[in-house]
């Protein structure tokens, strides 16, 4: 019997050691368990955090191309405008005074002239400017009782029949 003992005590000593590495085998594996749902809700809060990154991003880079097409707008708004000034800079804003004779009943017409020809048929040595001037017109404050009136001394200074043209007659106010 006594190798029956120690038979039975080598089965009791191995089923106890089952049941120990059993116990300690569920407990490694609820510990398993629980670090894979904290590793679970961590990656859905990463996962959850990177799609709101991606969504910002989205929104971010759509901001950043309306901005661009925005400026490049901008930019030939501002081309354009600055062409325009060019072109205002270069028009002549000036008033000649035909005669500085006035009386109290005068009224101020202001009348723009041009000559196409003026270089070849008034003046062969006016500059490239002053022939520029004329073909696109000048204008000149005449003073005068009626708008009839001023186009006589418009036309006595400078005929048709030499060429100029009258372009535009406006009647300013005594305020002007």
């Amino acid at each position: 019997m006594p190798g029956n003992l120690i038979t039975f005590l080598g089965v009791l000593l191995a089923g106890l050691t089952a049941v120990i590495l059993t116990f300690k085998m569920r407990g490694r594996l609820r510990e398993a368990g629980e670090r894979e749902g904290r590793l679970r809700a961590f990656m859905r809060e990463q996962s959850n955090a990177i799609r709101a990154m991606a969504r910002e991003t989205l929104h971010l880079r759509r901001h950043v191309g309306k901005a661009t097409r925005e400026i490049e707008s901008l930019s030939q708004d501002y081309v354009a405008l600055k062409e325009k000034v060019k072109q205002a800079e270069g028009v002549d804003r000036r008033l000649y005074v035909l005669d500085d004779r006035r009386t109290q009943v005068d009224t101020e017409f202001i009348i723009s002239m041009a000559h196409p020809n003026y270089k070849r048929h008034v003046s062969p040595k006016a500059t490239a400017a002053l022939s520029m001037a004329w073909s696109t017109g000048r204008r000149y404050v005449v003073w005068a009782v009626d708008k009839d009136r001023a186009l006589d001394k418009i036309n006595a200074r400078m005929p048709k029949e030499q060429g100029y043209v009258i372009c535009a007659v406006a009647q300013r106010d005594g305020d002007g």
